[in-house]
């Protein structure tokens, strides 16, 4: 058996982040007061608080040998002997949403780019179910009240929202069977990428808010707080179970 497990705390913090690879690079990177460039500090967008990684490598104790069919024949044991189990698992906290709440064409700070609300008490994501939806809050009316207008010269609150976490769990199975010939071998693999099928959701709707809630109540926009996307691994377009086999021959 080979086991390897790692657990990271961290907590980066900036006043802006500008990732290149993001879709919102052109904003992500906006200091929105230049008079005040430490308004917009708060975590980086990138800001991961926990993570853990493990990875295993173990030998099936079945077939010749091994603790169970020791003694199998010679069918028995090419069938179940022999076998060896690989795994992957990661989880970690979630990020700061990419997107917030903000005063829609109105321009605290930036001709161009409208300033992000502010919360007048503690704003949480508590990943409720609103009519059927999954939504970032377990009430969306609440949340949308506790948000006011930024001032003259306010950036707004920056990534005071963080999404769900990430899970996955990937595993493999594999045998290698000896040929006749010297040297000759082949390999079979067995690969499933997320084994629990773990679909761990992201986005927000509804972040343009045409008025101060704080001061005028009502209601949110419909759709406040639903997620619109999956969290999917960097690279790949989908997120749920996948499979793949293969085989290999050496000489």
């Amino acid at each position: 058996v080979i086991f390897d497990f790692n657990y990271t705390l961290a907590h980066s913090l900036d006043n802006a982040s500008g990732l290149q690879n993001t879709g919102n690079f052109g904003t992500a990177s906006l200091i929105f007061n230049p008079l005040d460039p430490m308004l917009n500090y708060a975590s980086s967008d990138f800001d991961v608080r926990h993570n853990i990684n493990a990875n295993w490598f173990v030998g099936l104790p079945f077939g010749r040998g091994k603790k169970f069919l020791s003694d199998a024949g010679k069918i028995t044991n090419g069938i179940l002997g022999g076998w060896d189990m690989t795994g992957i698992f990661r989880w970690n906290s979630g990020l700061p949403t990419s997107a917030r709440p903000f005063a829609f064409q109105r321009w605290a700070t930036n001709w161009q780019i409208s300033a992000g609300m502010v919360a007048v008490r503690p704003v949480e994501t508590s990943f409720g179910d609103v009519n059927g939806n999954p939504n970032l809050f377990a009430n969306p009316t609440e949340v949308f009240q506790s948000y006011r207008d930024p001032k003259p010269g306010e950036g707004g609150d920056r990534n005071t929202l963080r999404q769900p976490g990430y899970f996955t769990l990937d595993t493999g199975l594999h045998k290698t069977f000896r040929m006749p010939w010297e040297g000759h071998a082949l390999t079979f693999r067995w690969e499933v990428f997320n084994v629990t099928n773990t679909q761990r959701l992201t986005g927000f709707n509804g972040t343009g808010l045409n008025t101060d809630p704080f001061i005028f109540g009502g209601e949110p926009p419909p759709g406040f707080g639903n997620f619109t996307a999956t969290q999917v691994p960097l690279g790949e377009t989908k997120a749920g179970r996948l499979m793949q086999f293969g085989l290999r021959y050496v000489f």
